[in-house]
């Protein structure tokens, strides 16, 4: 004998096709959503791993009163097993009711990350962090004003 349900459930899609079909779009498109936070997921966890061998990312830092003699660093780089370099910077107010730091050309730890334009190419020319751009509506190749409150050490 053949199950009388058989029949019933079709009729029921039938009758109530526009439900059914919201619900199957409603699941595919919760699917999808769902499979490109674990892609995005996957994704950006490698770029941030990468990016601490790739830019040679800084394990911590610490601030002096004075510029340690040549002495003084290597004996804190022999005791703690580590290699401490120089970060200066000197930091200048500009015209968005902000400080800019400028920070000299860093070759061996943390490493520029150019995401648009190019890193100066001559005097006069900066490269500025793209949140700092954006909060105060900066534009790629634009200028800023920088004014200036003293010096720094580069």
């Amino acid at each position: 004998m053949k199950n009388p349900m058989r029949k019933r459930i079709w009729r029921e899609i039938k009758g109530e096709t526009g439900k059914y079909i919201v619900i199957f779009v409603f699941m595919v498109a919760l699917i999808g959503v769902a499979s490109g936070f674990f892609v995005a997921d996957v994704s950006l966890k490698d770029a941030y791993d990468n990016s601490f061998e790739k830019y040679n990312i800084e394990d911590g830092n610490f601030k002096v009163a004075q510029v340690p003699d040549d002495d003084v660093i290597k004996a804190i780089e022999e005791e703690n097993k580590l290699t401490l370099y120089n970060n200066f910077y000197s930091m200048q107010p500009s015209v968005h009711d902000s400080h800019i730091r400028f920070f000299a050309d860093r070759k061996e730890v943390n490493k520029v990350c150019v995401l648009e334009g190019k890193l100066p190419q001559s005097s006069g020319e900066v490269a500025l962090d793209r949140l700092y751009m954006k909060s105060n509506e900066l534009e790629l190749d634009g200028d800023v004003e920088i004014g200036y409150c003293g010096t720094g050490r580069f």
